[in-house]
């Protein structure tokens, strides 16, 4: 177990480094814009849960996946089946690898901070 200890002298970081400032950090109104990554998804004086899920690098492989597959194909040739399969093989390759859902869970009954990360495929 990891364990570091901070010794600061300034008020303010001392304010800042206390449990119950830092978790208020992430308490503001549901309809507040959110600028950053992870989204609050639970939010209660138990527990606090945060995740991440990157759309966007879902929604370029796809893209990636589809552009080499159209012009693969269009050649109609079997050099052009071979572009397309390379093609969506390195897409779904990078999808798999590169495409995870990150949640941070921290619990204060139980004390404790669990980091959760899926894949697609477990």
């Amino acid at each position: 177990m990891l364990r570091v200890t901070f010794r600061a002298r300034d008020p303010l970081v001392k304010r800042f480094l206390s449990a119950r400032t830092w978790i208020n950090a992430f308490d503001r109104p549901r309809n507040a814009p959110q600028s950053d990554s992870m989204k609050v998804v639970r939010n209660t004086p138990d527990q606090l849960i945060v995740a991440d899920i990157p759309w966007m690098i879902g929604i370029f492989t796809v893209i990636f996946i589809l552009i080499f597959s159209y012009i693969g194909l269009s050649e109609g040739n079997l050099s052009g089946l071979f572009f397309a399969l390379v093609g969506i093989a390195a897409g779904a390759l990078a999808f798999v690898v590169f495409v995870r859902r990150t949640q941070v869970i921290l619990d204060r009954p139980k004390n404790r901070l669990l980091l959760r990360s899926r894949s697609v495929l477990g």
